[in-house]
């Protein structure tokens, strides 16, 4: 996918390092070691990390000013993007938010070279909505699906989703590439039906 340049070391490299880590969370607790260790612990298994605000920094925004990626957790059906005031907004599975901030994906007022308006009630189609890619078996990941997010290119609002990618979150913005794929035909109509 265009824009997405991951950060890749060798698995000798993140074995070491993750190893480094384990260690010296035995005797700390802060966050940002415990964070470098989930890192290490993807790119020791092969896995790349991106950094989902550069992502969607570099892709941008369409002549609409609504943004080129989407990202939601993995179980969501529908992804929405809400435009805030001071050039910041959020993408979330809810329209109305009403799971709180745990799983959305916040983006600082620096992403977008934009400014939707200062008065969050004047912005211009304040919420976007589009629908999410499934994951099809062959890319099922262990676990629930609860605890992974896709990003896919988003051509217009409101269509079918492109080829996503499944993420594993480890920060706020540094996420672990899982799998990608192509979406099938049949996975497409599937998506529009629901």
């Amino acid at each position: 996918m265009r824009g997405i340049n991951p950060i890749i070391i060798s698995k000798e490299k993140a074995r070491k390092e993750y190893k480094k880590y384990l260690e010296i969370l035995k005797e700390r607790k802060e966050q940002h070691l415990q964070d470098l260790k989930k890192l290490y612990y993807h790119l020791k298994d092969n896995h790349k990390i991106i950094d989902v605000y550069e992502a969607l920094r570099f892709v941008g925004l369409n002549n609409k000013q609504e943004p080129r990626l989407a990202i939601v957790r993995a179980d969501a059906k529908l992804c929405y993007f809400h435009k805030e005031d001071n050039n910041k907004g959020f993408f979330s599975f809810d329209d109305y938010n009403s799971h709180g901030y745990k799983f959305n994906v916040n983006l600082p007022s620096n992403i977008f070279k934009i400014n939707w308006k200062r008065d969050r009630w004047s912005i211009k189609n304040r919420s976007l909505q589009t629908k999410v890619p499934i994951v099809p078996a062959n890319c099922m990941p262990k676990g629930n699906l609860k605890e992974y997010y896709l990003l896919w290119e988003v051509d217009k609002w409101e269509n079918i989703p492109n080829d996503p990618i499944l993420l594993k979150r480890i920060t706020k913005n540094l996420f672990a590439i899982i799998k990608t794929w192509k979406l099938s035909k049949l996975e497409k109509a599937l998506i529009a039906g629901r």
